[in-house]
């Protein structure tokens, strides 16, 4: 039933509509059915959840994880330690799930459907989408300050590589495809910063593969915040160790773990060994999904291959089972990120159909994926005492803008930067069902201007390079 892509194209629900005179007209019904990303949580939307899916949000526009578009205006949104709100004290919503975080979304029925502005000279794929009943992303993530920064390979240089850090010295990997978010408080990534990294782990190498890193401070003496560490239990060490980080442990936090299980852990000090404030397993589990849809983006562990004609391993402790005959199953290995897709069985082991290596890459190129963005080129500019203007961000002279979402949030129109984007003179220019549309176009979009971006990351991954720019004007 799922379809697995790494891009997903747009649906056409919209968080809000532009009128011609230049008000922001916010339509409760398109919220509702649009999961923008926008507003506060409701709680849920009252469909019944009848799957899983675990991954890394690759667009934004509602949230897009393993090539589909799920509705998120009404899913309950919970991010560090189950928390329902940021540490501003605001309720999370939609708008609170980046790119590059790794999520858990409980969902409801995937429907896939063709996109009527594919060409042959511009082919899309199928549309893909859902409604999201649950959202949660603040469970694997490290906070710390980087020590050990080696750079990446320069623009141009090859053989490319990419950066490469410790973060209380477990070691982070970045990639083609890792989003990384400045804040405007750093020129780059550097020993010293404290930042936030999402990513996948590998228990054998103990290596994190960073998919997002947002700077948090620019130092630990301006960082107000926990730190957080992700990595393997050894309660035989004197004293304890997580990812061989010392720390120390009350007899009442060791109840329930055993050495070699990967925890997470919120943690007080300046100096190993640090203090353990909080602490819980990451093993996932899928009994709560028994006869439900999943689908898991990992890296295996545990391969078992004794049962004749089956291939069986774990992806962060969750069981996966699956037939040598599926393809690419007789090749899979410990230590290999996939994304697996099946139904969860009566012992709650994913009984998988499909499986495919994730898609990371040694350039920065589609080859590692394209992402994708819906929002709009305009943006409102208050004016004291009157309506709003609205700006279109285009800037002619280094050929970008931003892509924004607009949400009414406790009556207060928000508005939020998606991404920021280059065009070069590769990008592909889409127009509406299949309409003409262009560069010059773009530049002139006005009160509506939506659109819908499909692009790579740039070297640093501060910003998307387009590949296909489309315009929707649905709602102008």
């Amino acid at each position: 039933m799922m379809n697995t892509r790494k891009i997903a194209q747009a649906t056409r629900h919209h968080l809000a509509t532009f009128s011609a005179v230049g008000t922001l007209v916010l339509s409760s019904a398109l919220l509702v059915a649009c999961g923008g990303g926008g507003g506060v949580s409701t709680g849920g939307t009252g469909a019944t959840a009848s799957g899983l899916s675990v991954g890394t949000v690759t667009g934004k526009g509602s949230t897009i994880v393993n090539g589909v578009r799920y509705d998120d205006s009404g899913a309950e949104v919970r991010g560090e330690d189950e928390s329902l709100t940021d540490d501003k004290g605001g309720r999370l919503s939609g708008e609170s799930v980046k790119v590059g975080m790794e999520v858990e979304i409980e969902h409801g029925v995937v429907t896939c459907a063709p996109d009527a502005s594919s060409t042959v000279a511009v082919p899309l794929p199928d549309i893909c989408t859902g409604v999201a009943t649950k959202i949660g992303f603040g469970n694997n993530s490290l906070v710390a300050p980087i020590t050990n920064f080696v750079a990446g390979s320069a623009a141009g240089v090859t053989p490319v590589t990419f950066a490469s850090f410790k973060l209380l010295g477990q070691s982070v990997v970045m990639t083609a495809s890792t989003a990384v978010n400045l804040e405007s408080l750093v020129p780059a990534l550097a020993d010293g910063v404290v930042v936030e990294v999402h990513g996948s782990f590998d228990p054998t190498s103990g290596v994190t593969t960073a998919t997002r890193i947002e700077v948090k401070a620019t130092s630990a003496g301006t960082f107000a915040g926990a730190l957080r560490l992700r990595g393997q239990l050894d309660l035989s060490a004197t004293p304890p160790t997580i990812g061989g980080t010392k720390v120390t442990l009350t007899d009442a936090q060791k109840v329930g773990l055993t050495t070699g299980q990967v925890v997470r852990a919120k943690l007080s000090g300046s100096a190993e060994p640090y203090t353990v404030v909080s602490i819980k397993s990451t093993q996932r589990k899928l009994d709560d999904h028994k006869g439900g849809e999943a689908e898991l983006e990992g890296v295996i562990t545990g391969i078992d291959t004794s049962t004749s004609g089956i291939v069986k391993f774990t992806i962060n402790g969750a069981s996966v089972s699956i037939a040598t005959t599926v393809t690419g199953a007789s090749t899979l290995a410990n230590g290999q990120r996939v994304e697996v897709e099946g139904t969860v069985d009566s012992t709650g082991t994913l009984v998988a159909r499909k499986v495919k290596a994730h898609a990371e890459s040694s350039s920065n190129d589609a080859a590692a994926g394209l992402e994708e963005f819906h929002g709009r080129i305009v943006k409102p500019n208050p004016v004291a005492g009157a309506l709003p203007a609205f700006v279109n961000s285009y800037d002619a002279a280094t050929r970008t803008f931003g892509v924004y979402a607009s949400n009414l949030v406790n009556n207060v129109l928000v508005t939020t930067l998606r991404e920021t984007i280059q065009i070069d003179d590769s990008t592909k220019f889409v127009g509406n069902k299949g309409a003409s549309f262009s560069e010059d176009a773009l530049s002139k979009l006005s009160t509506g201007g939506l659109v819908v971006i499909y692009g790579h990351r740039s070297a640093d991954g501060t910003f998307i390079i387009a590949d296909k720019i489309k315009n929707d004007t649905s709602t102008e």
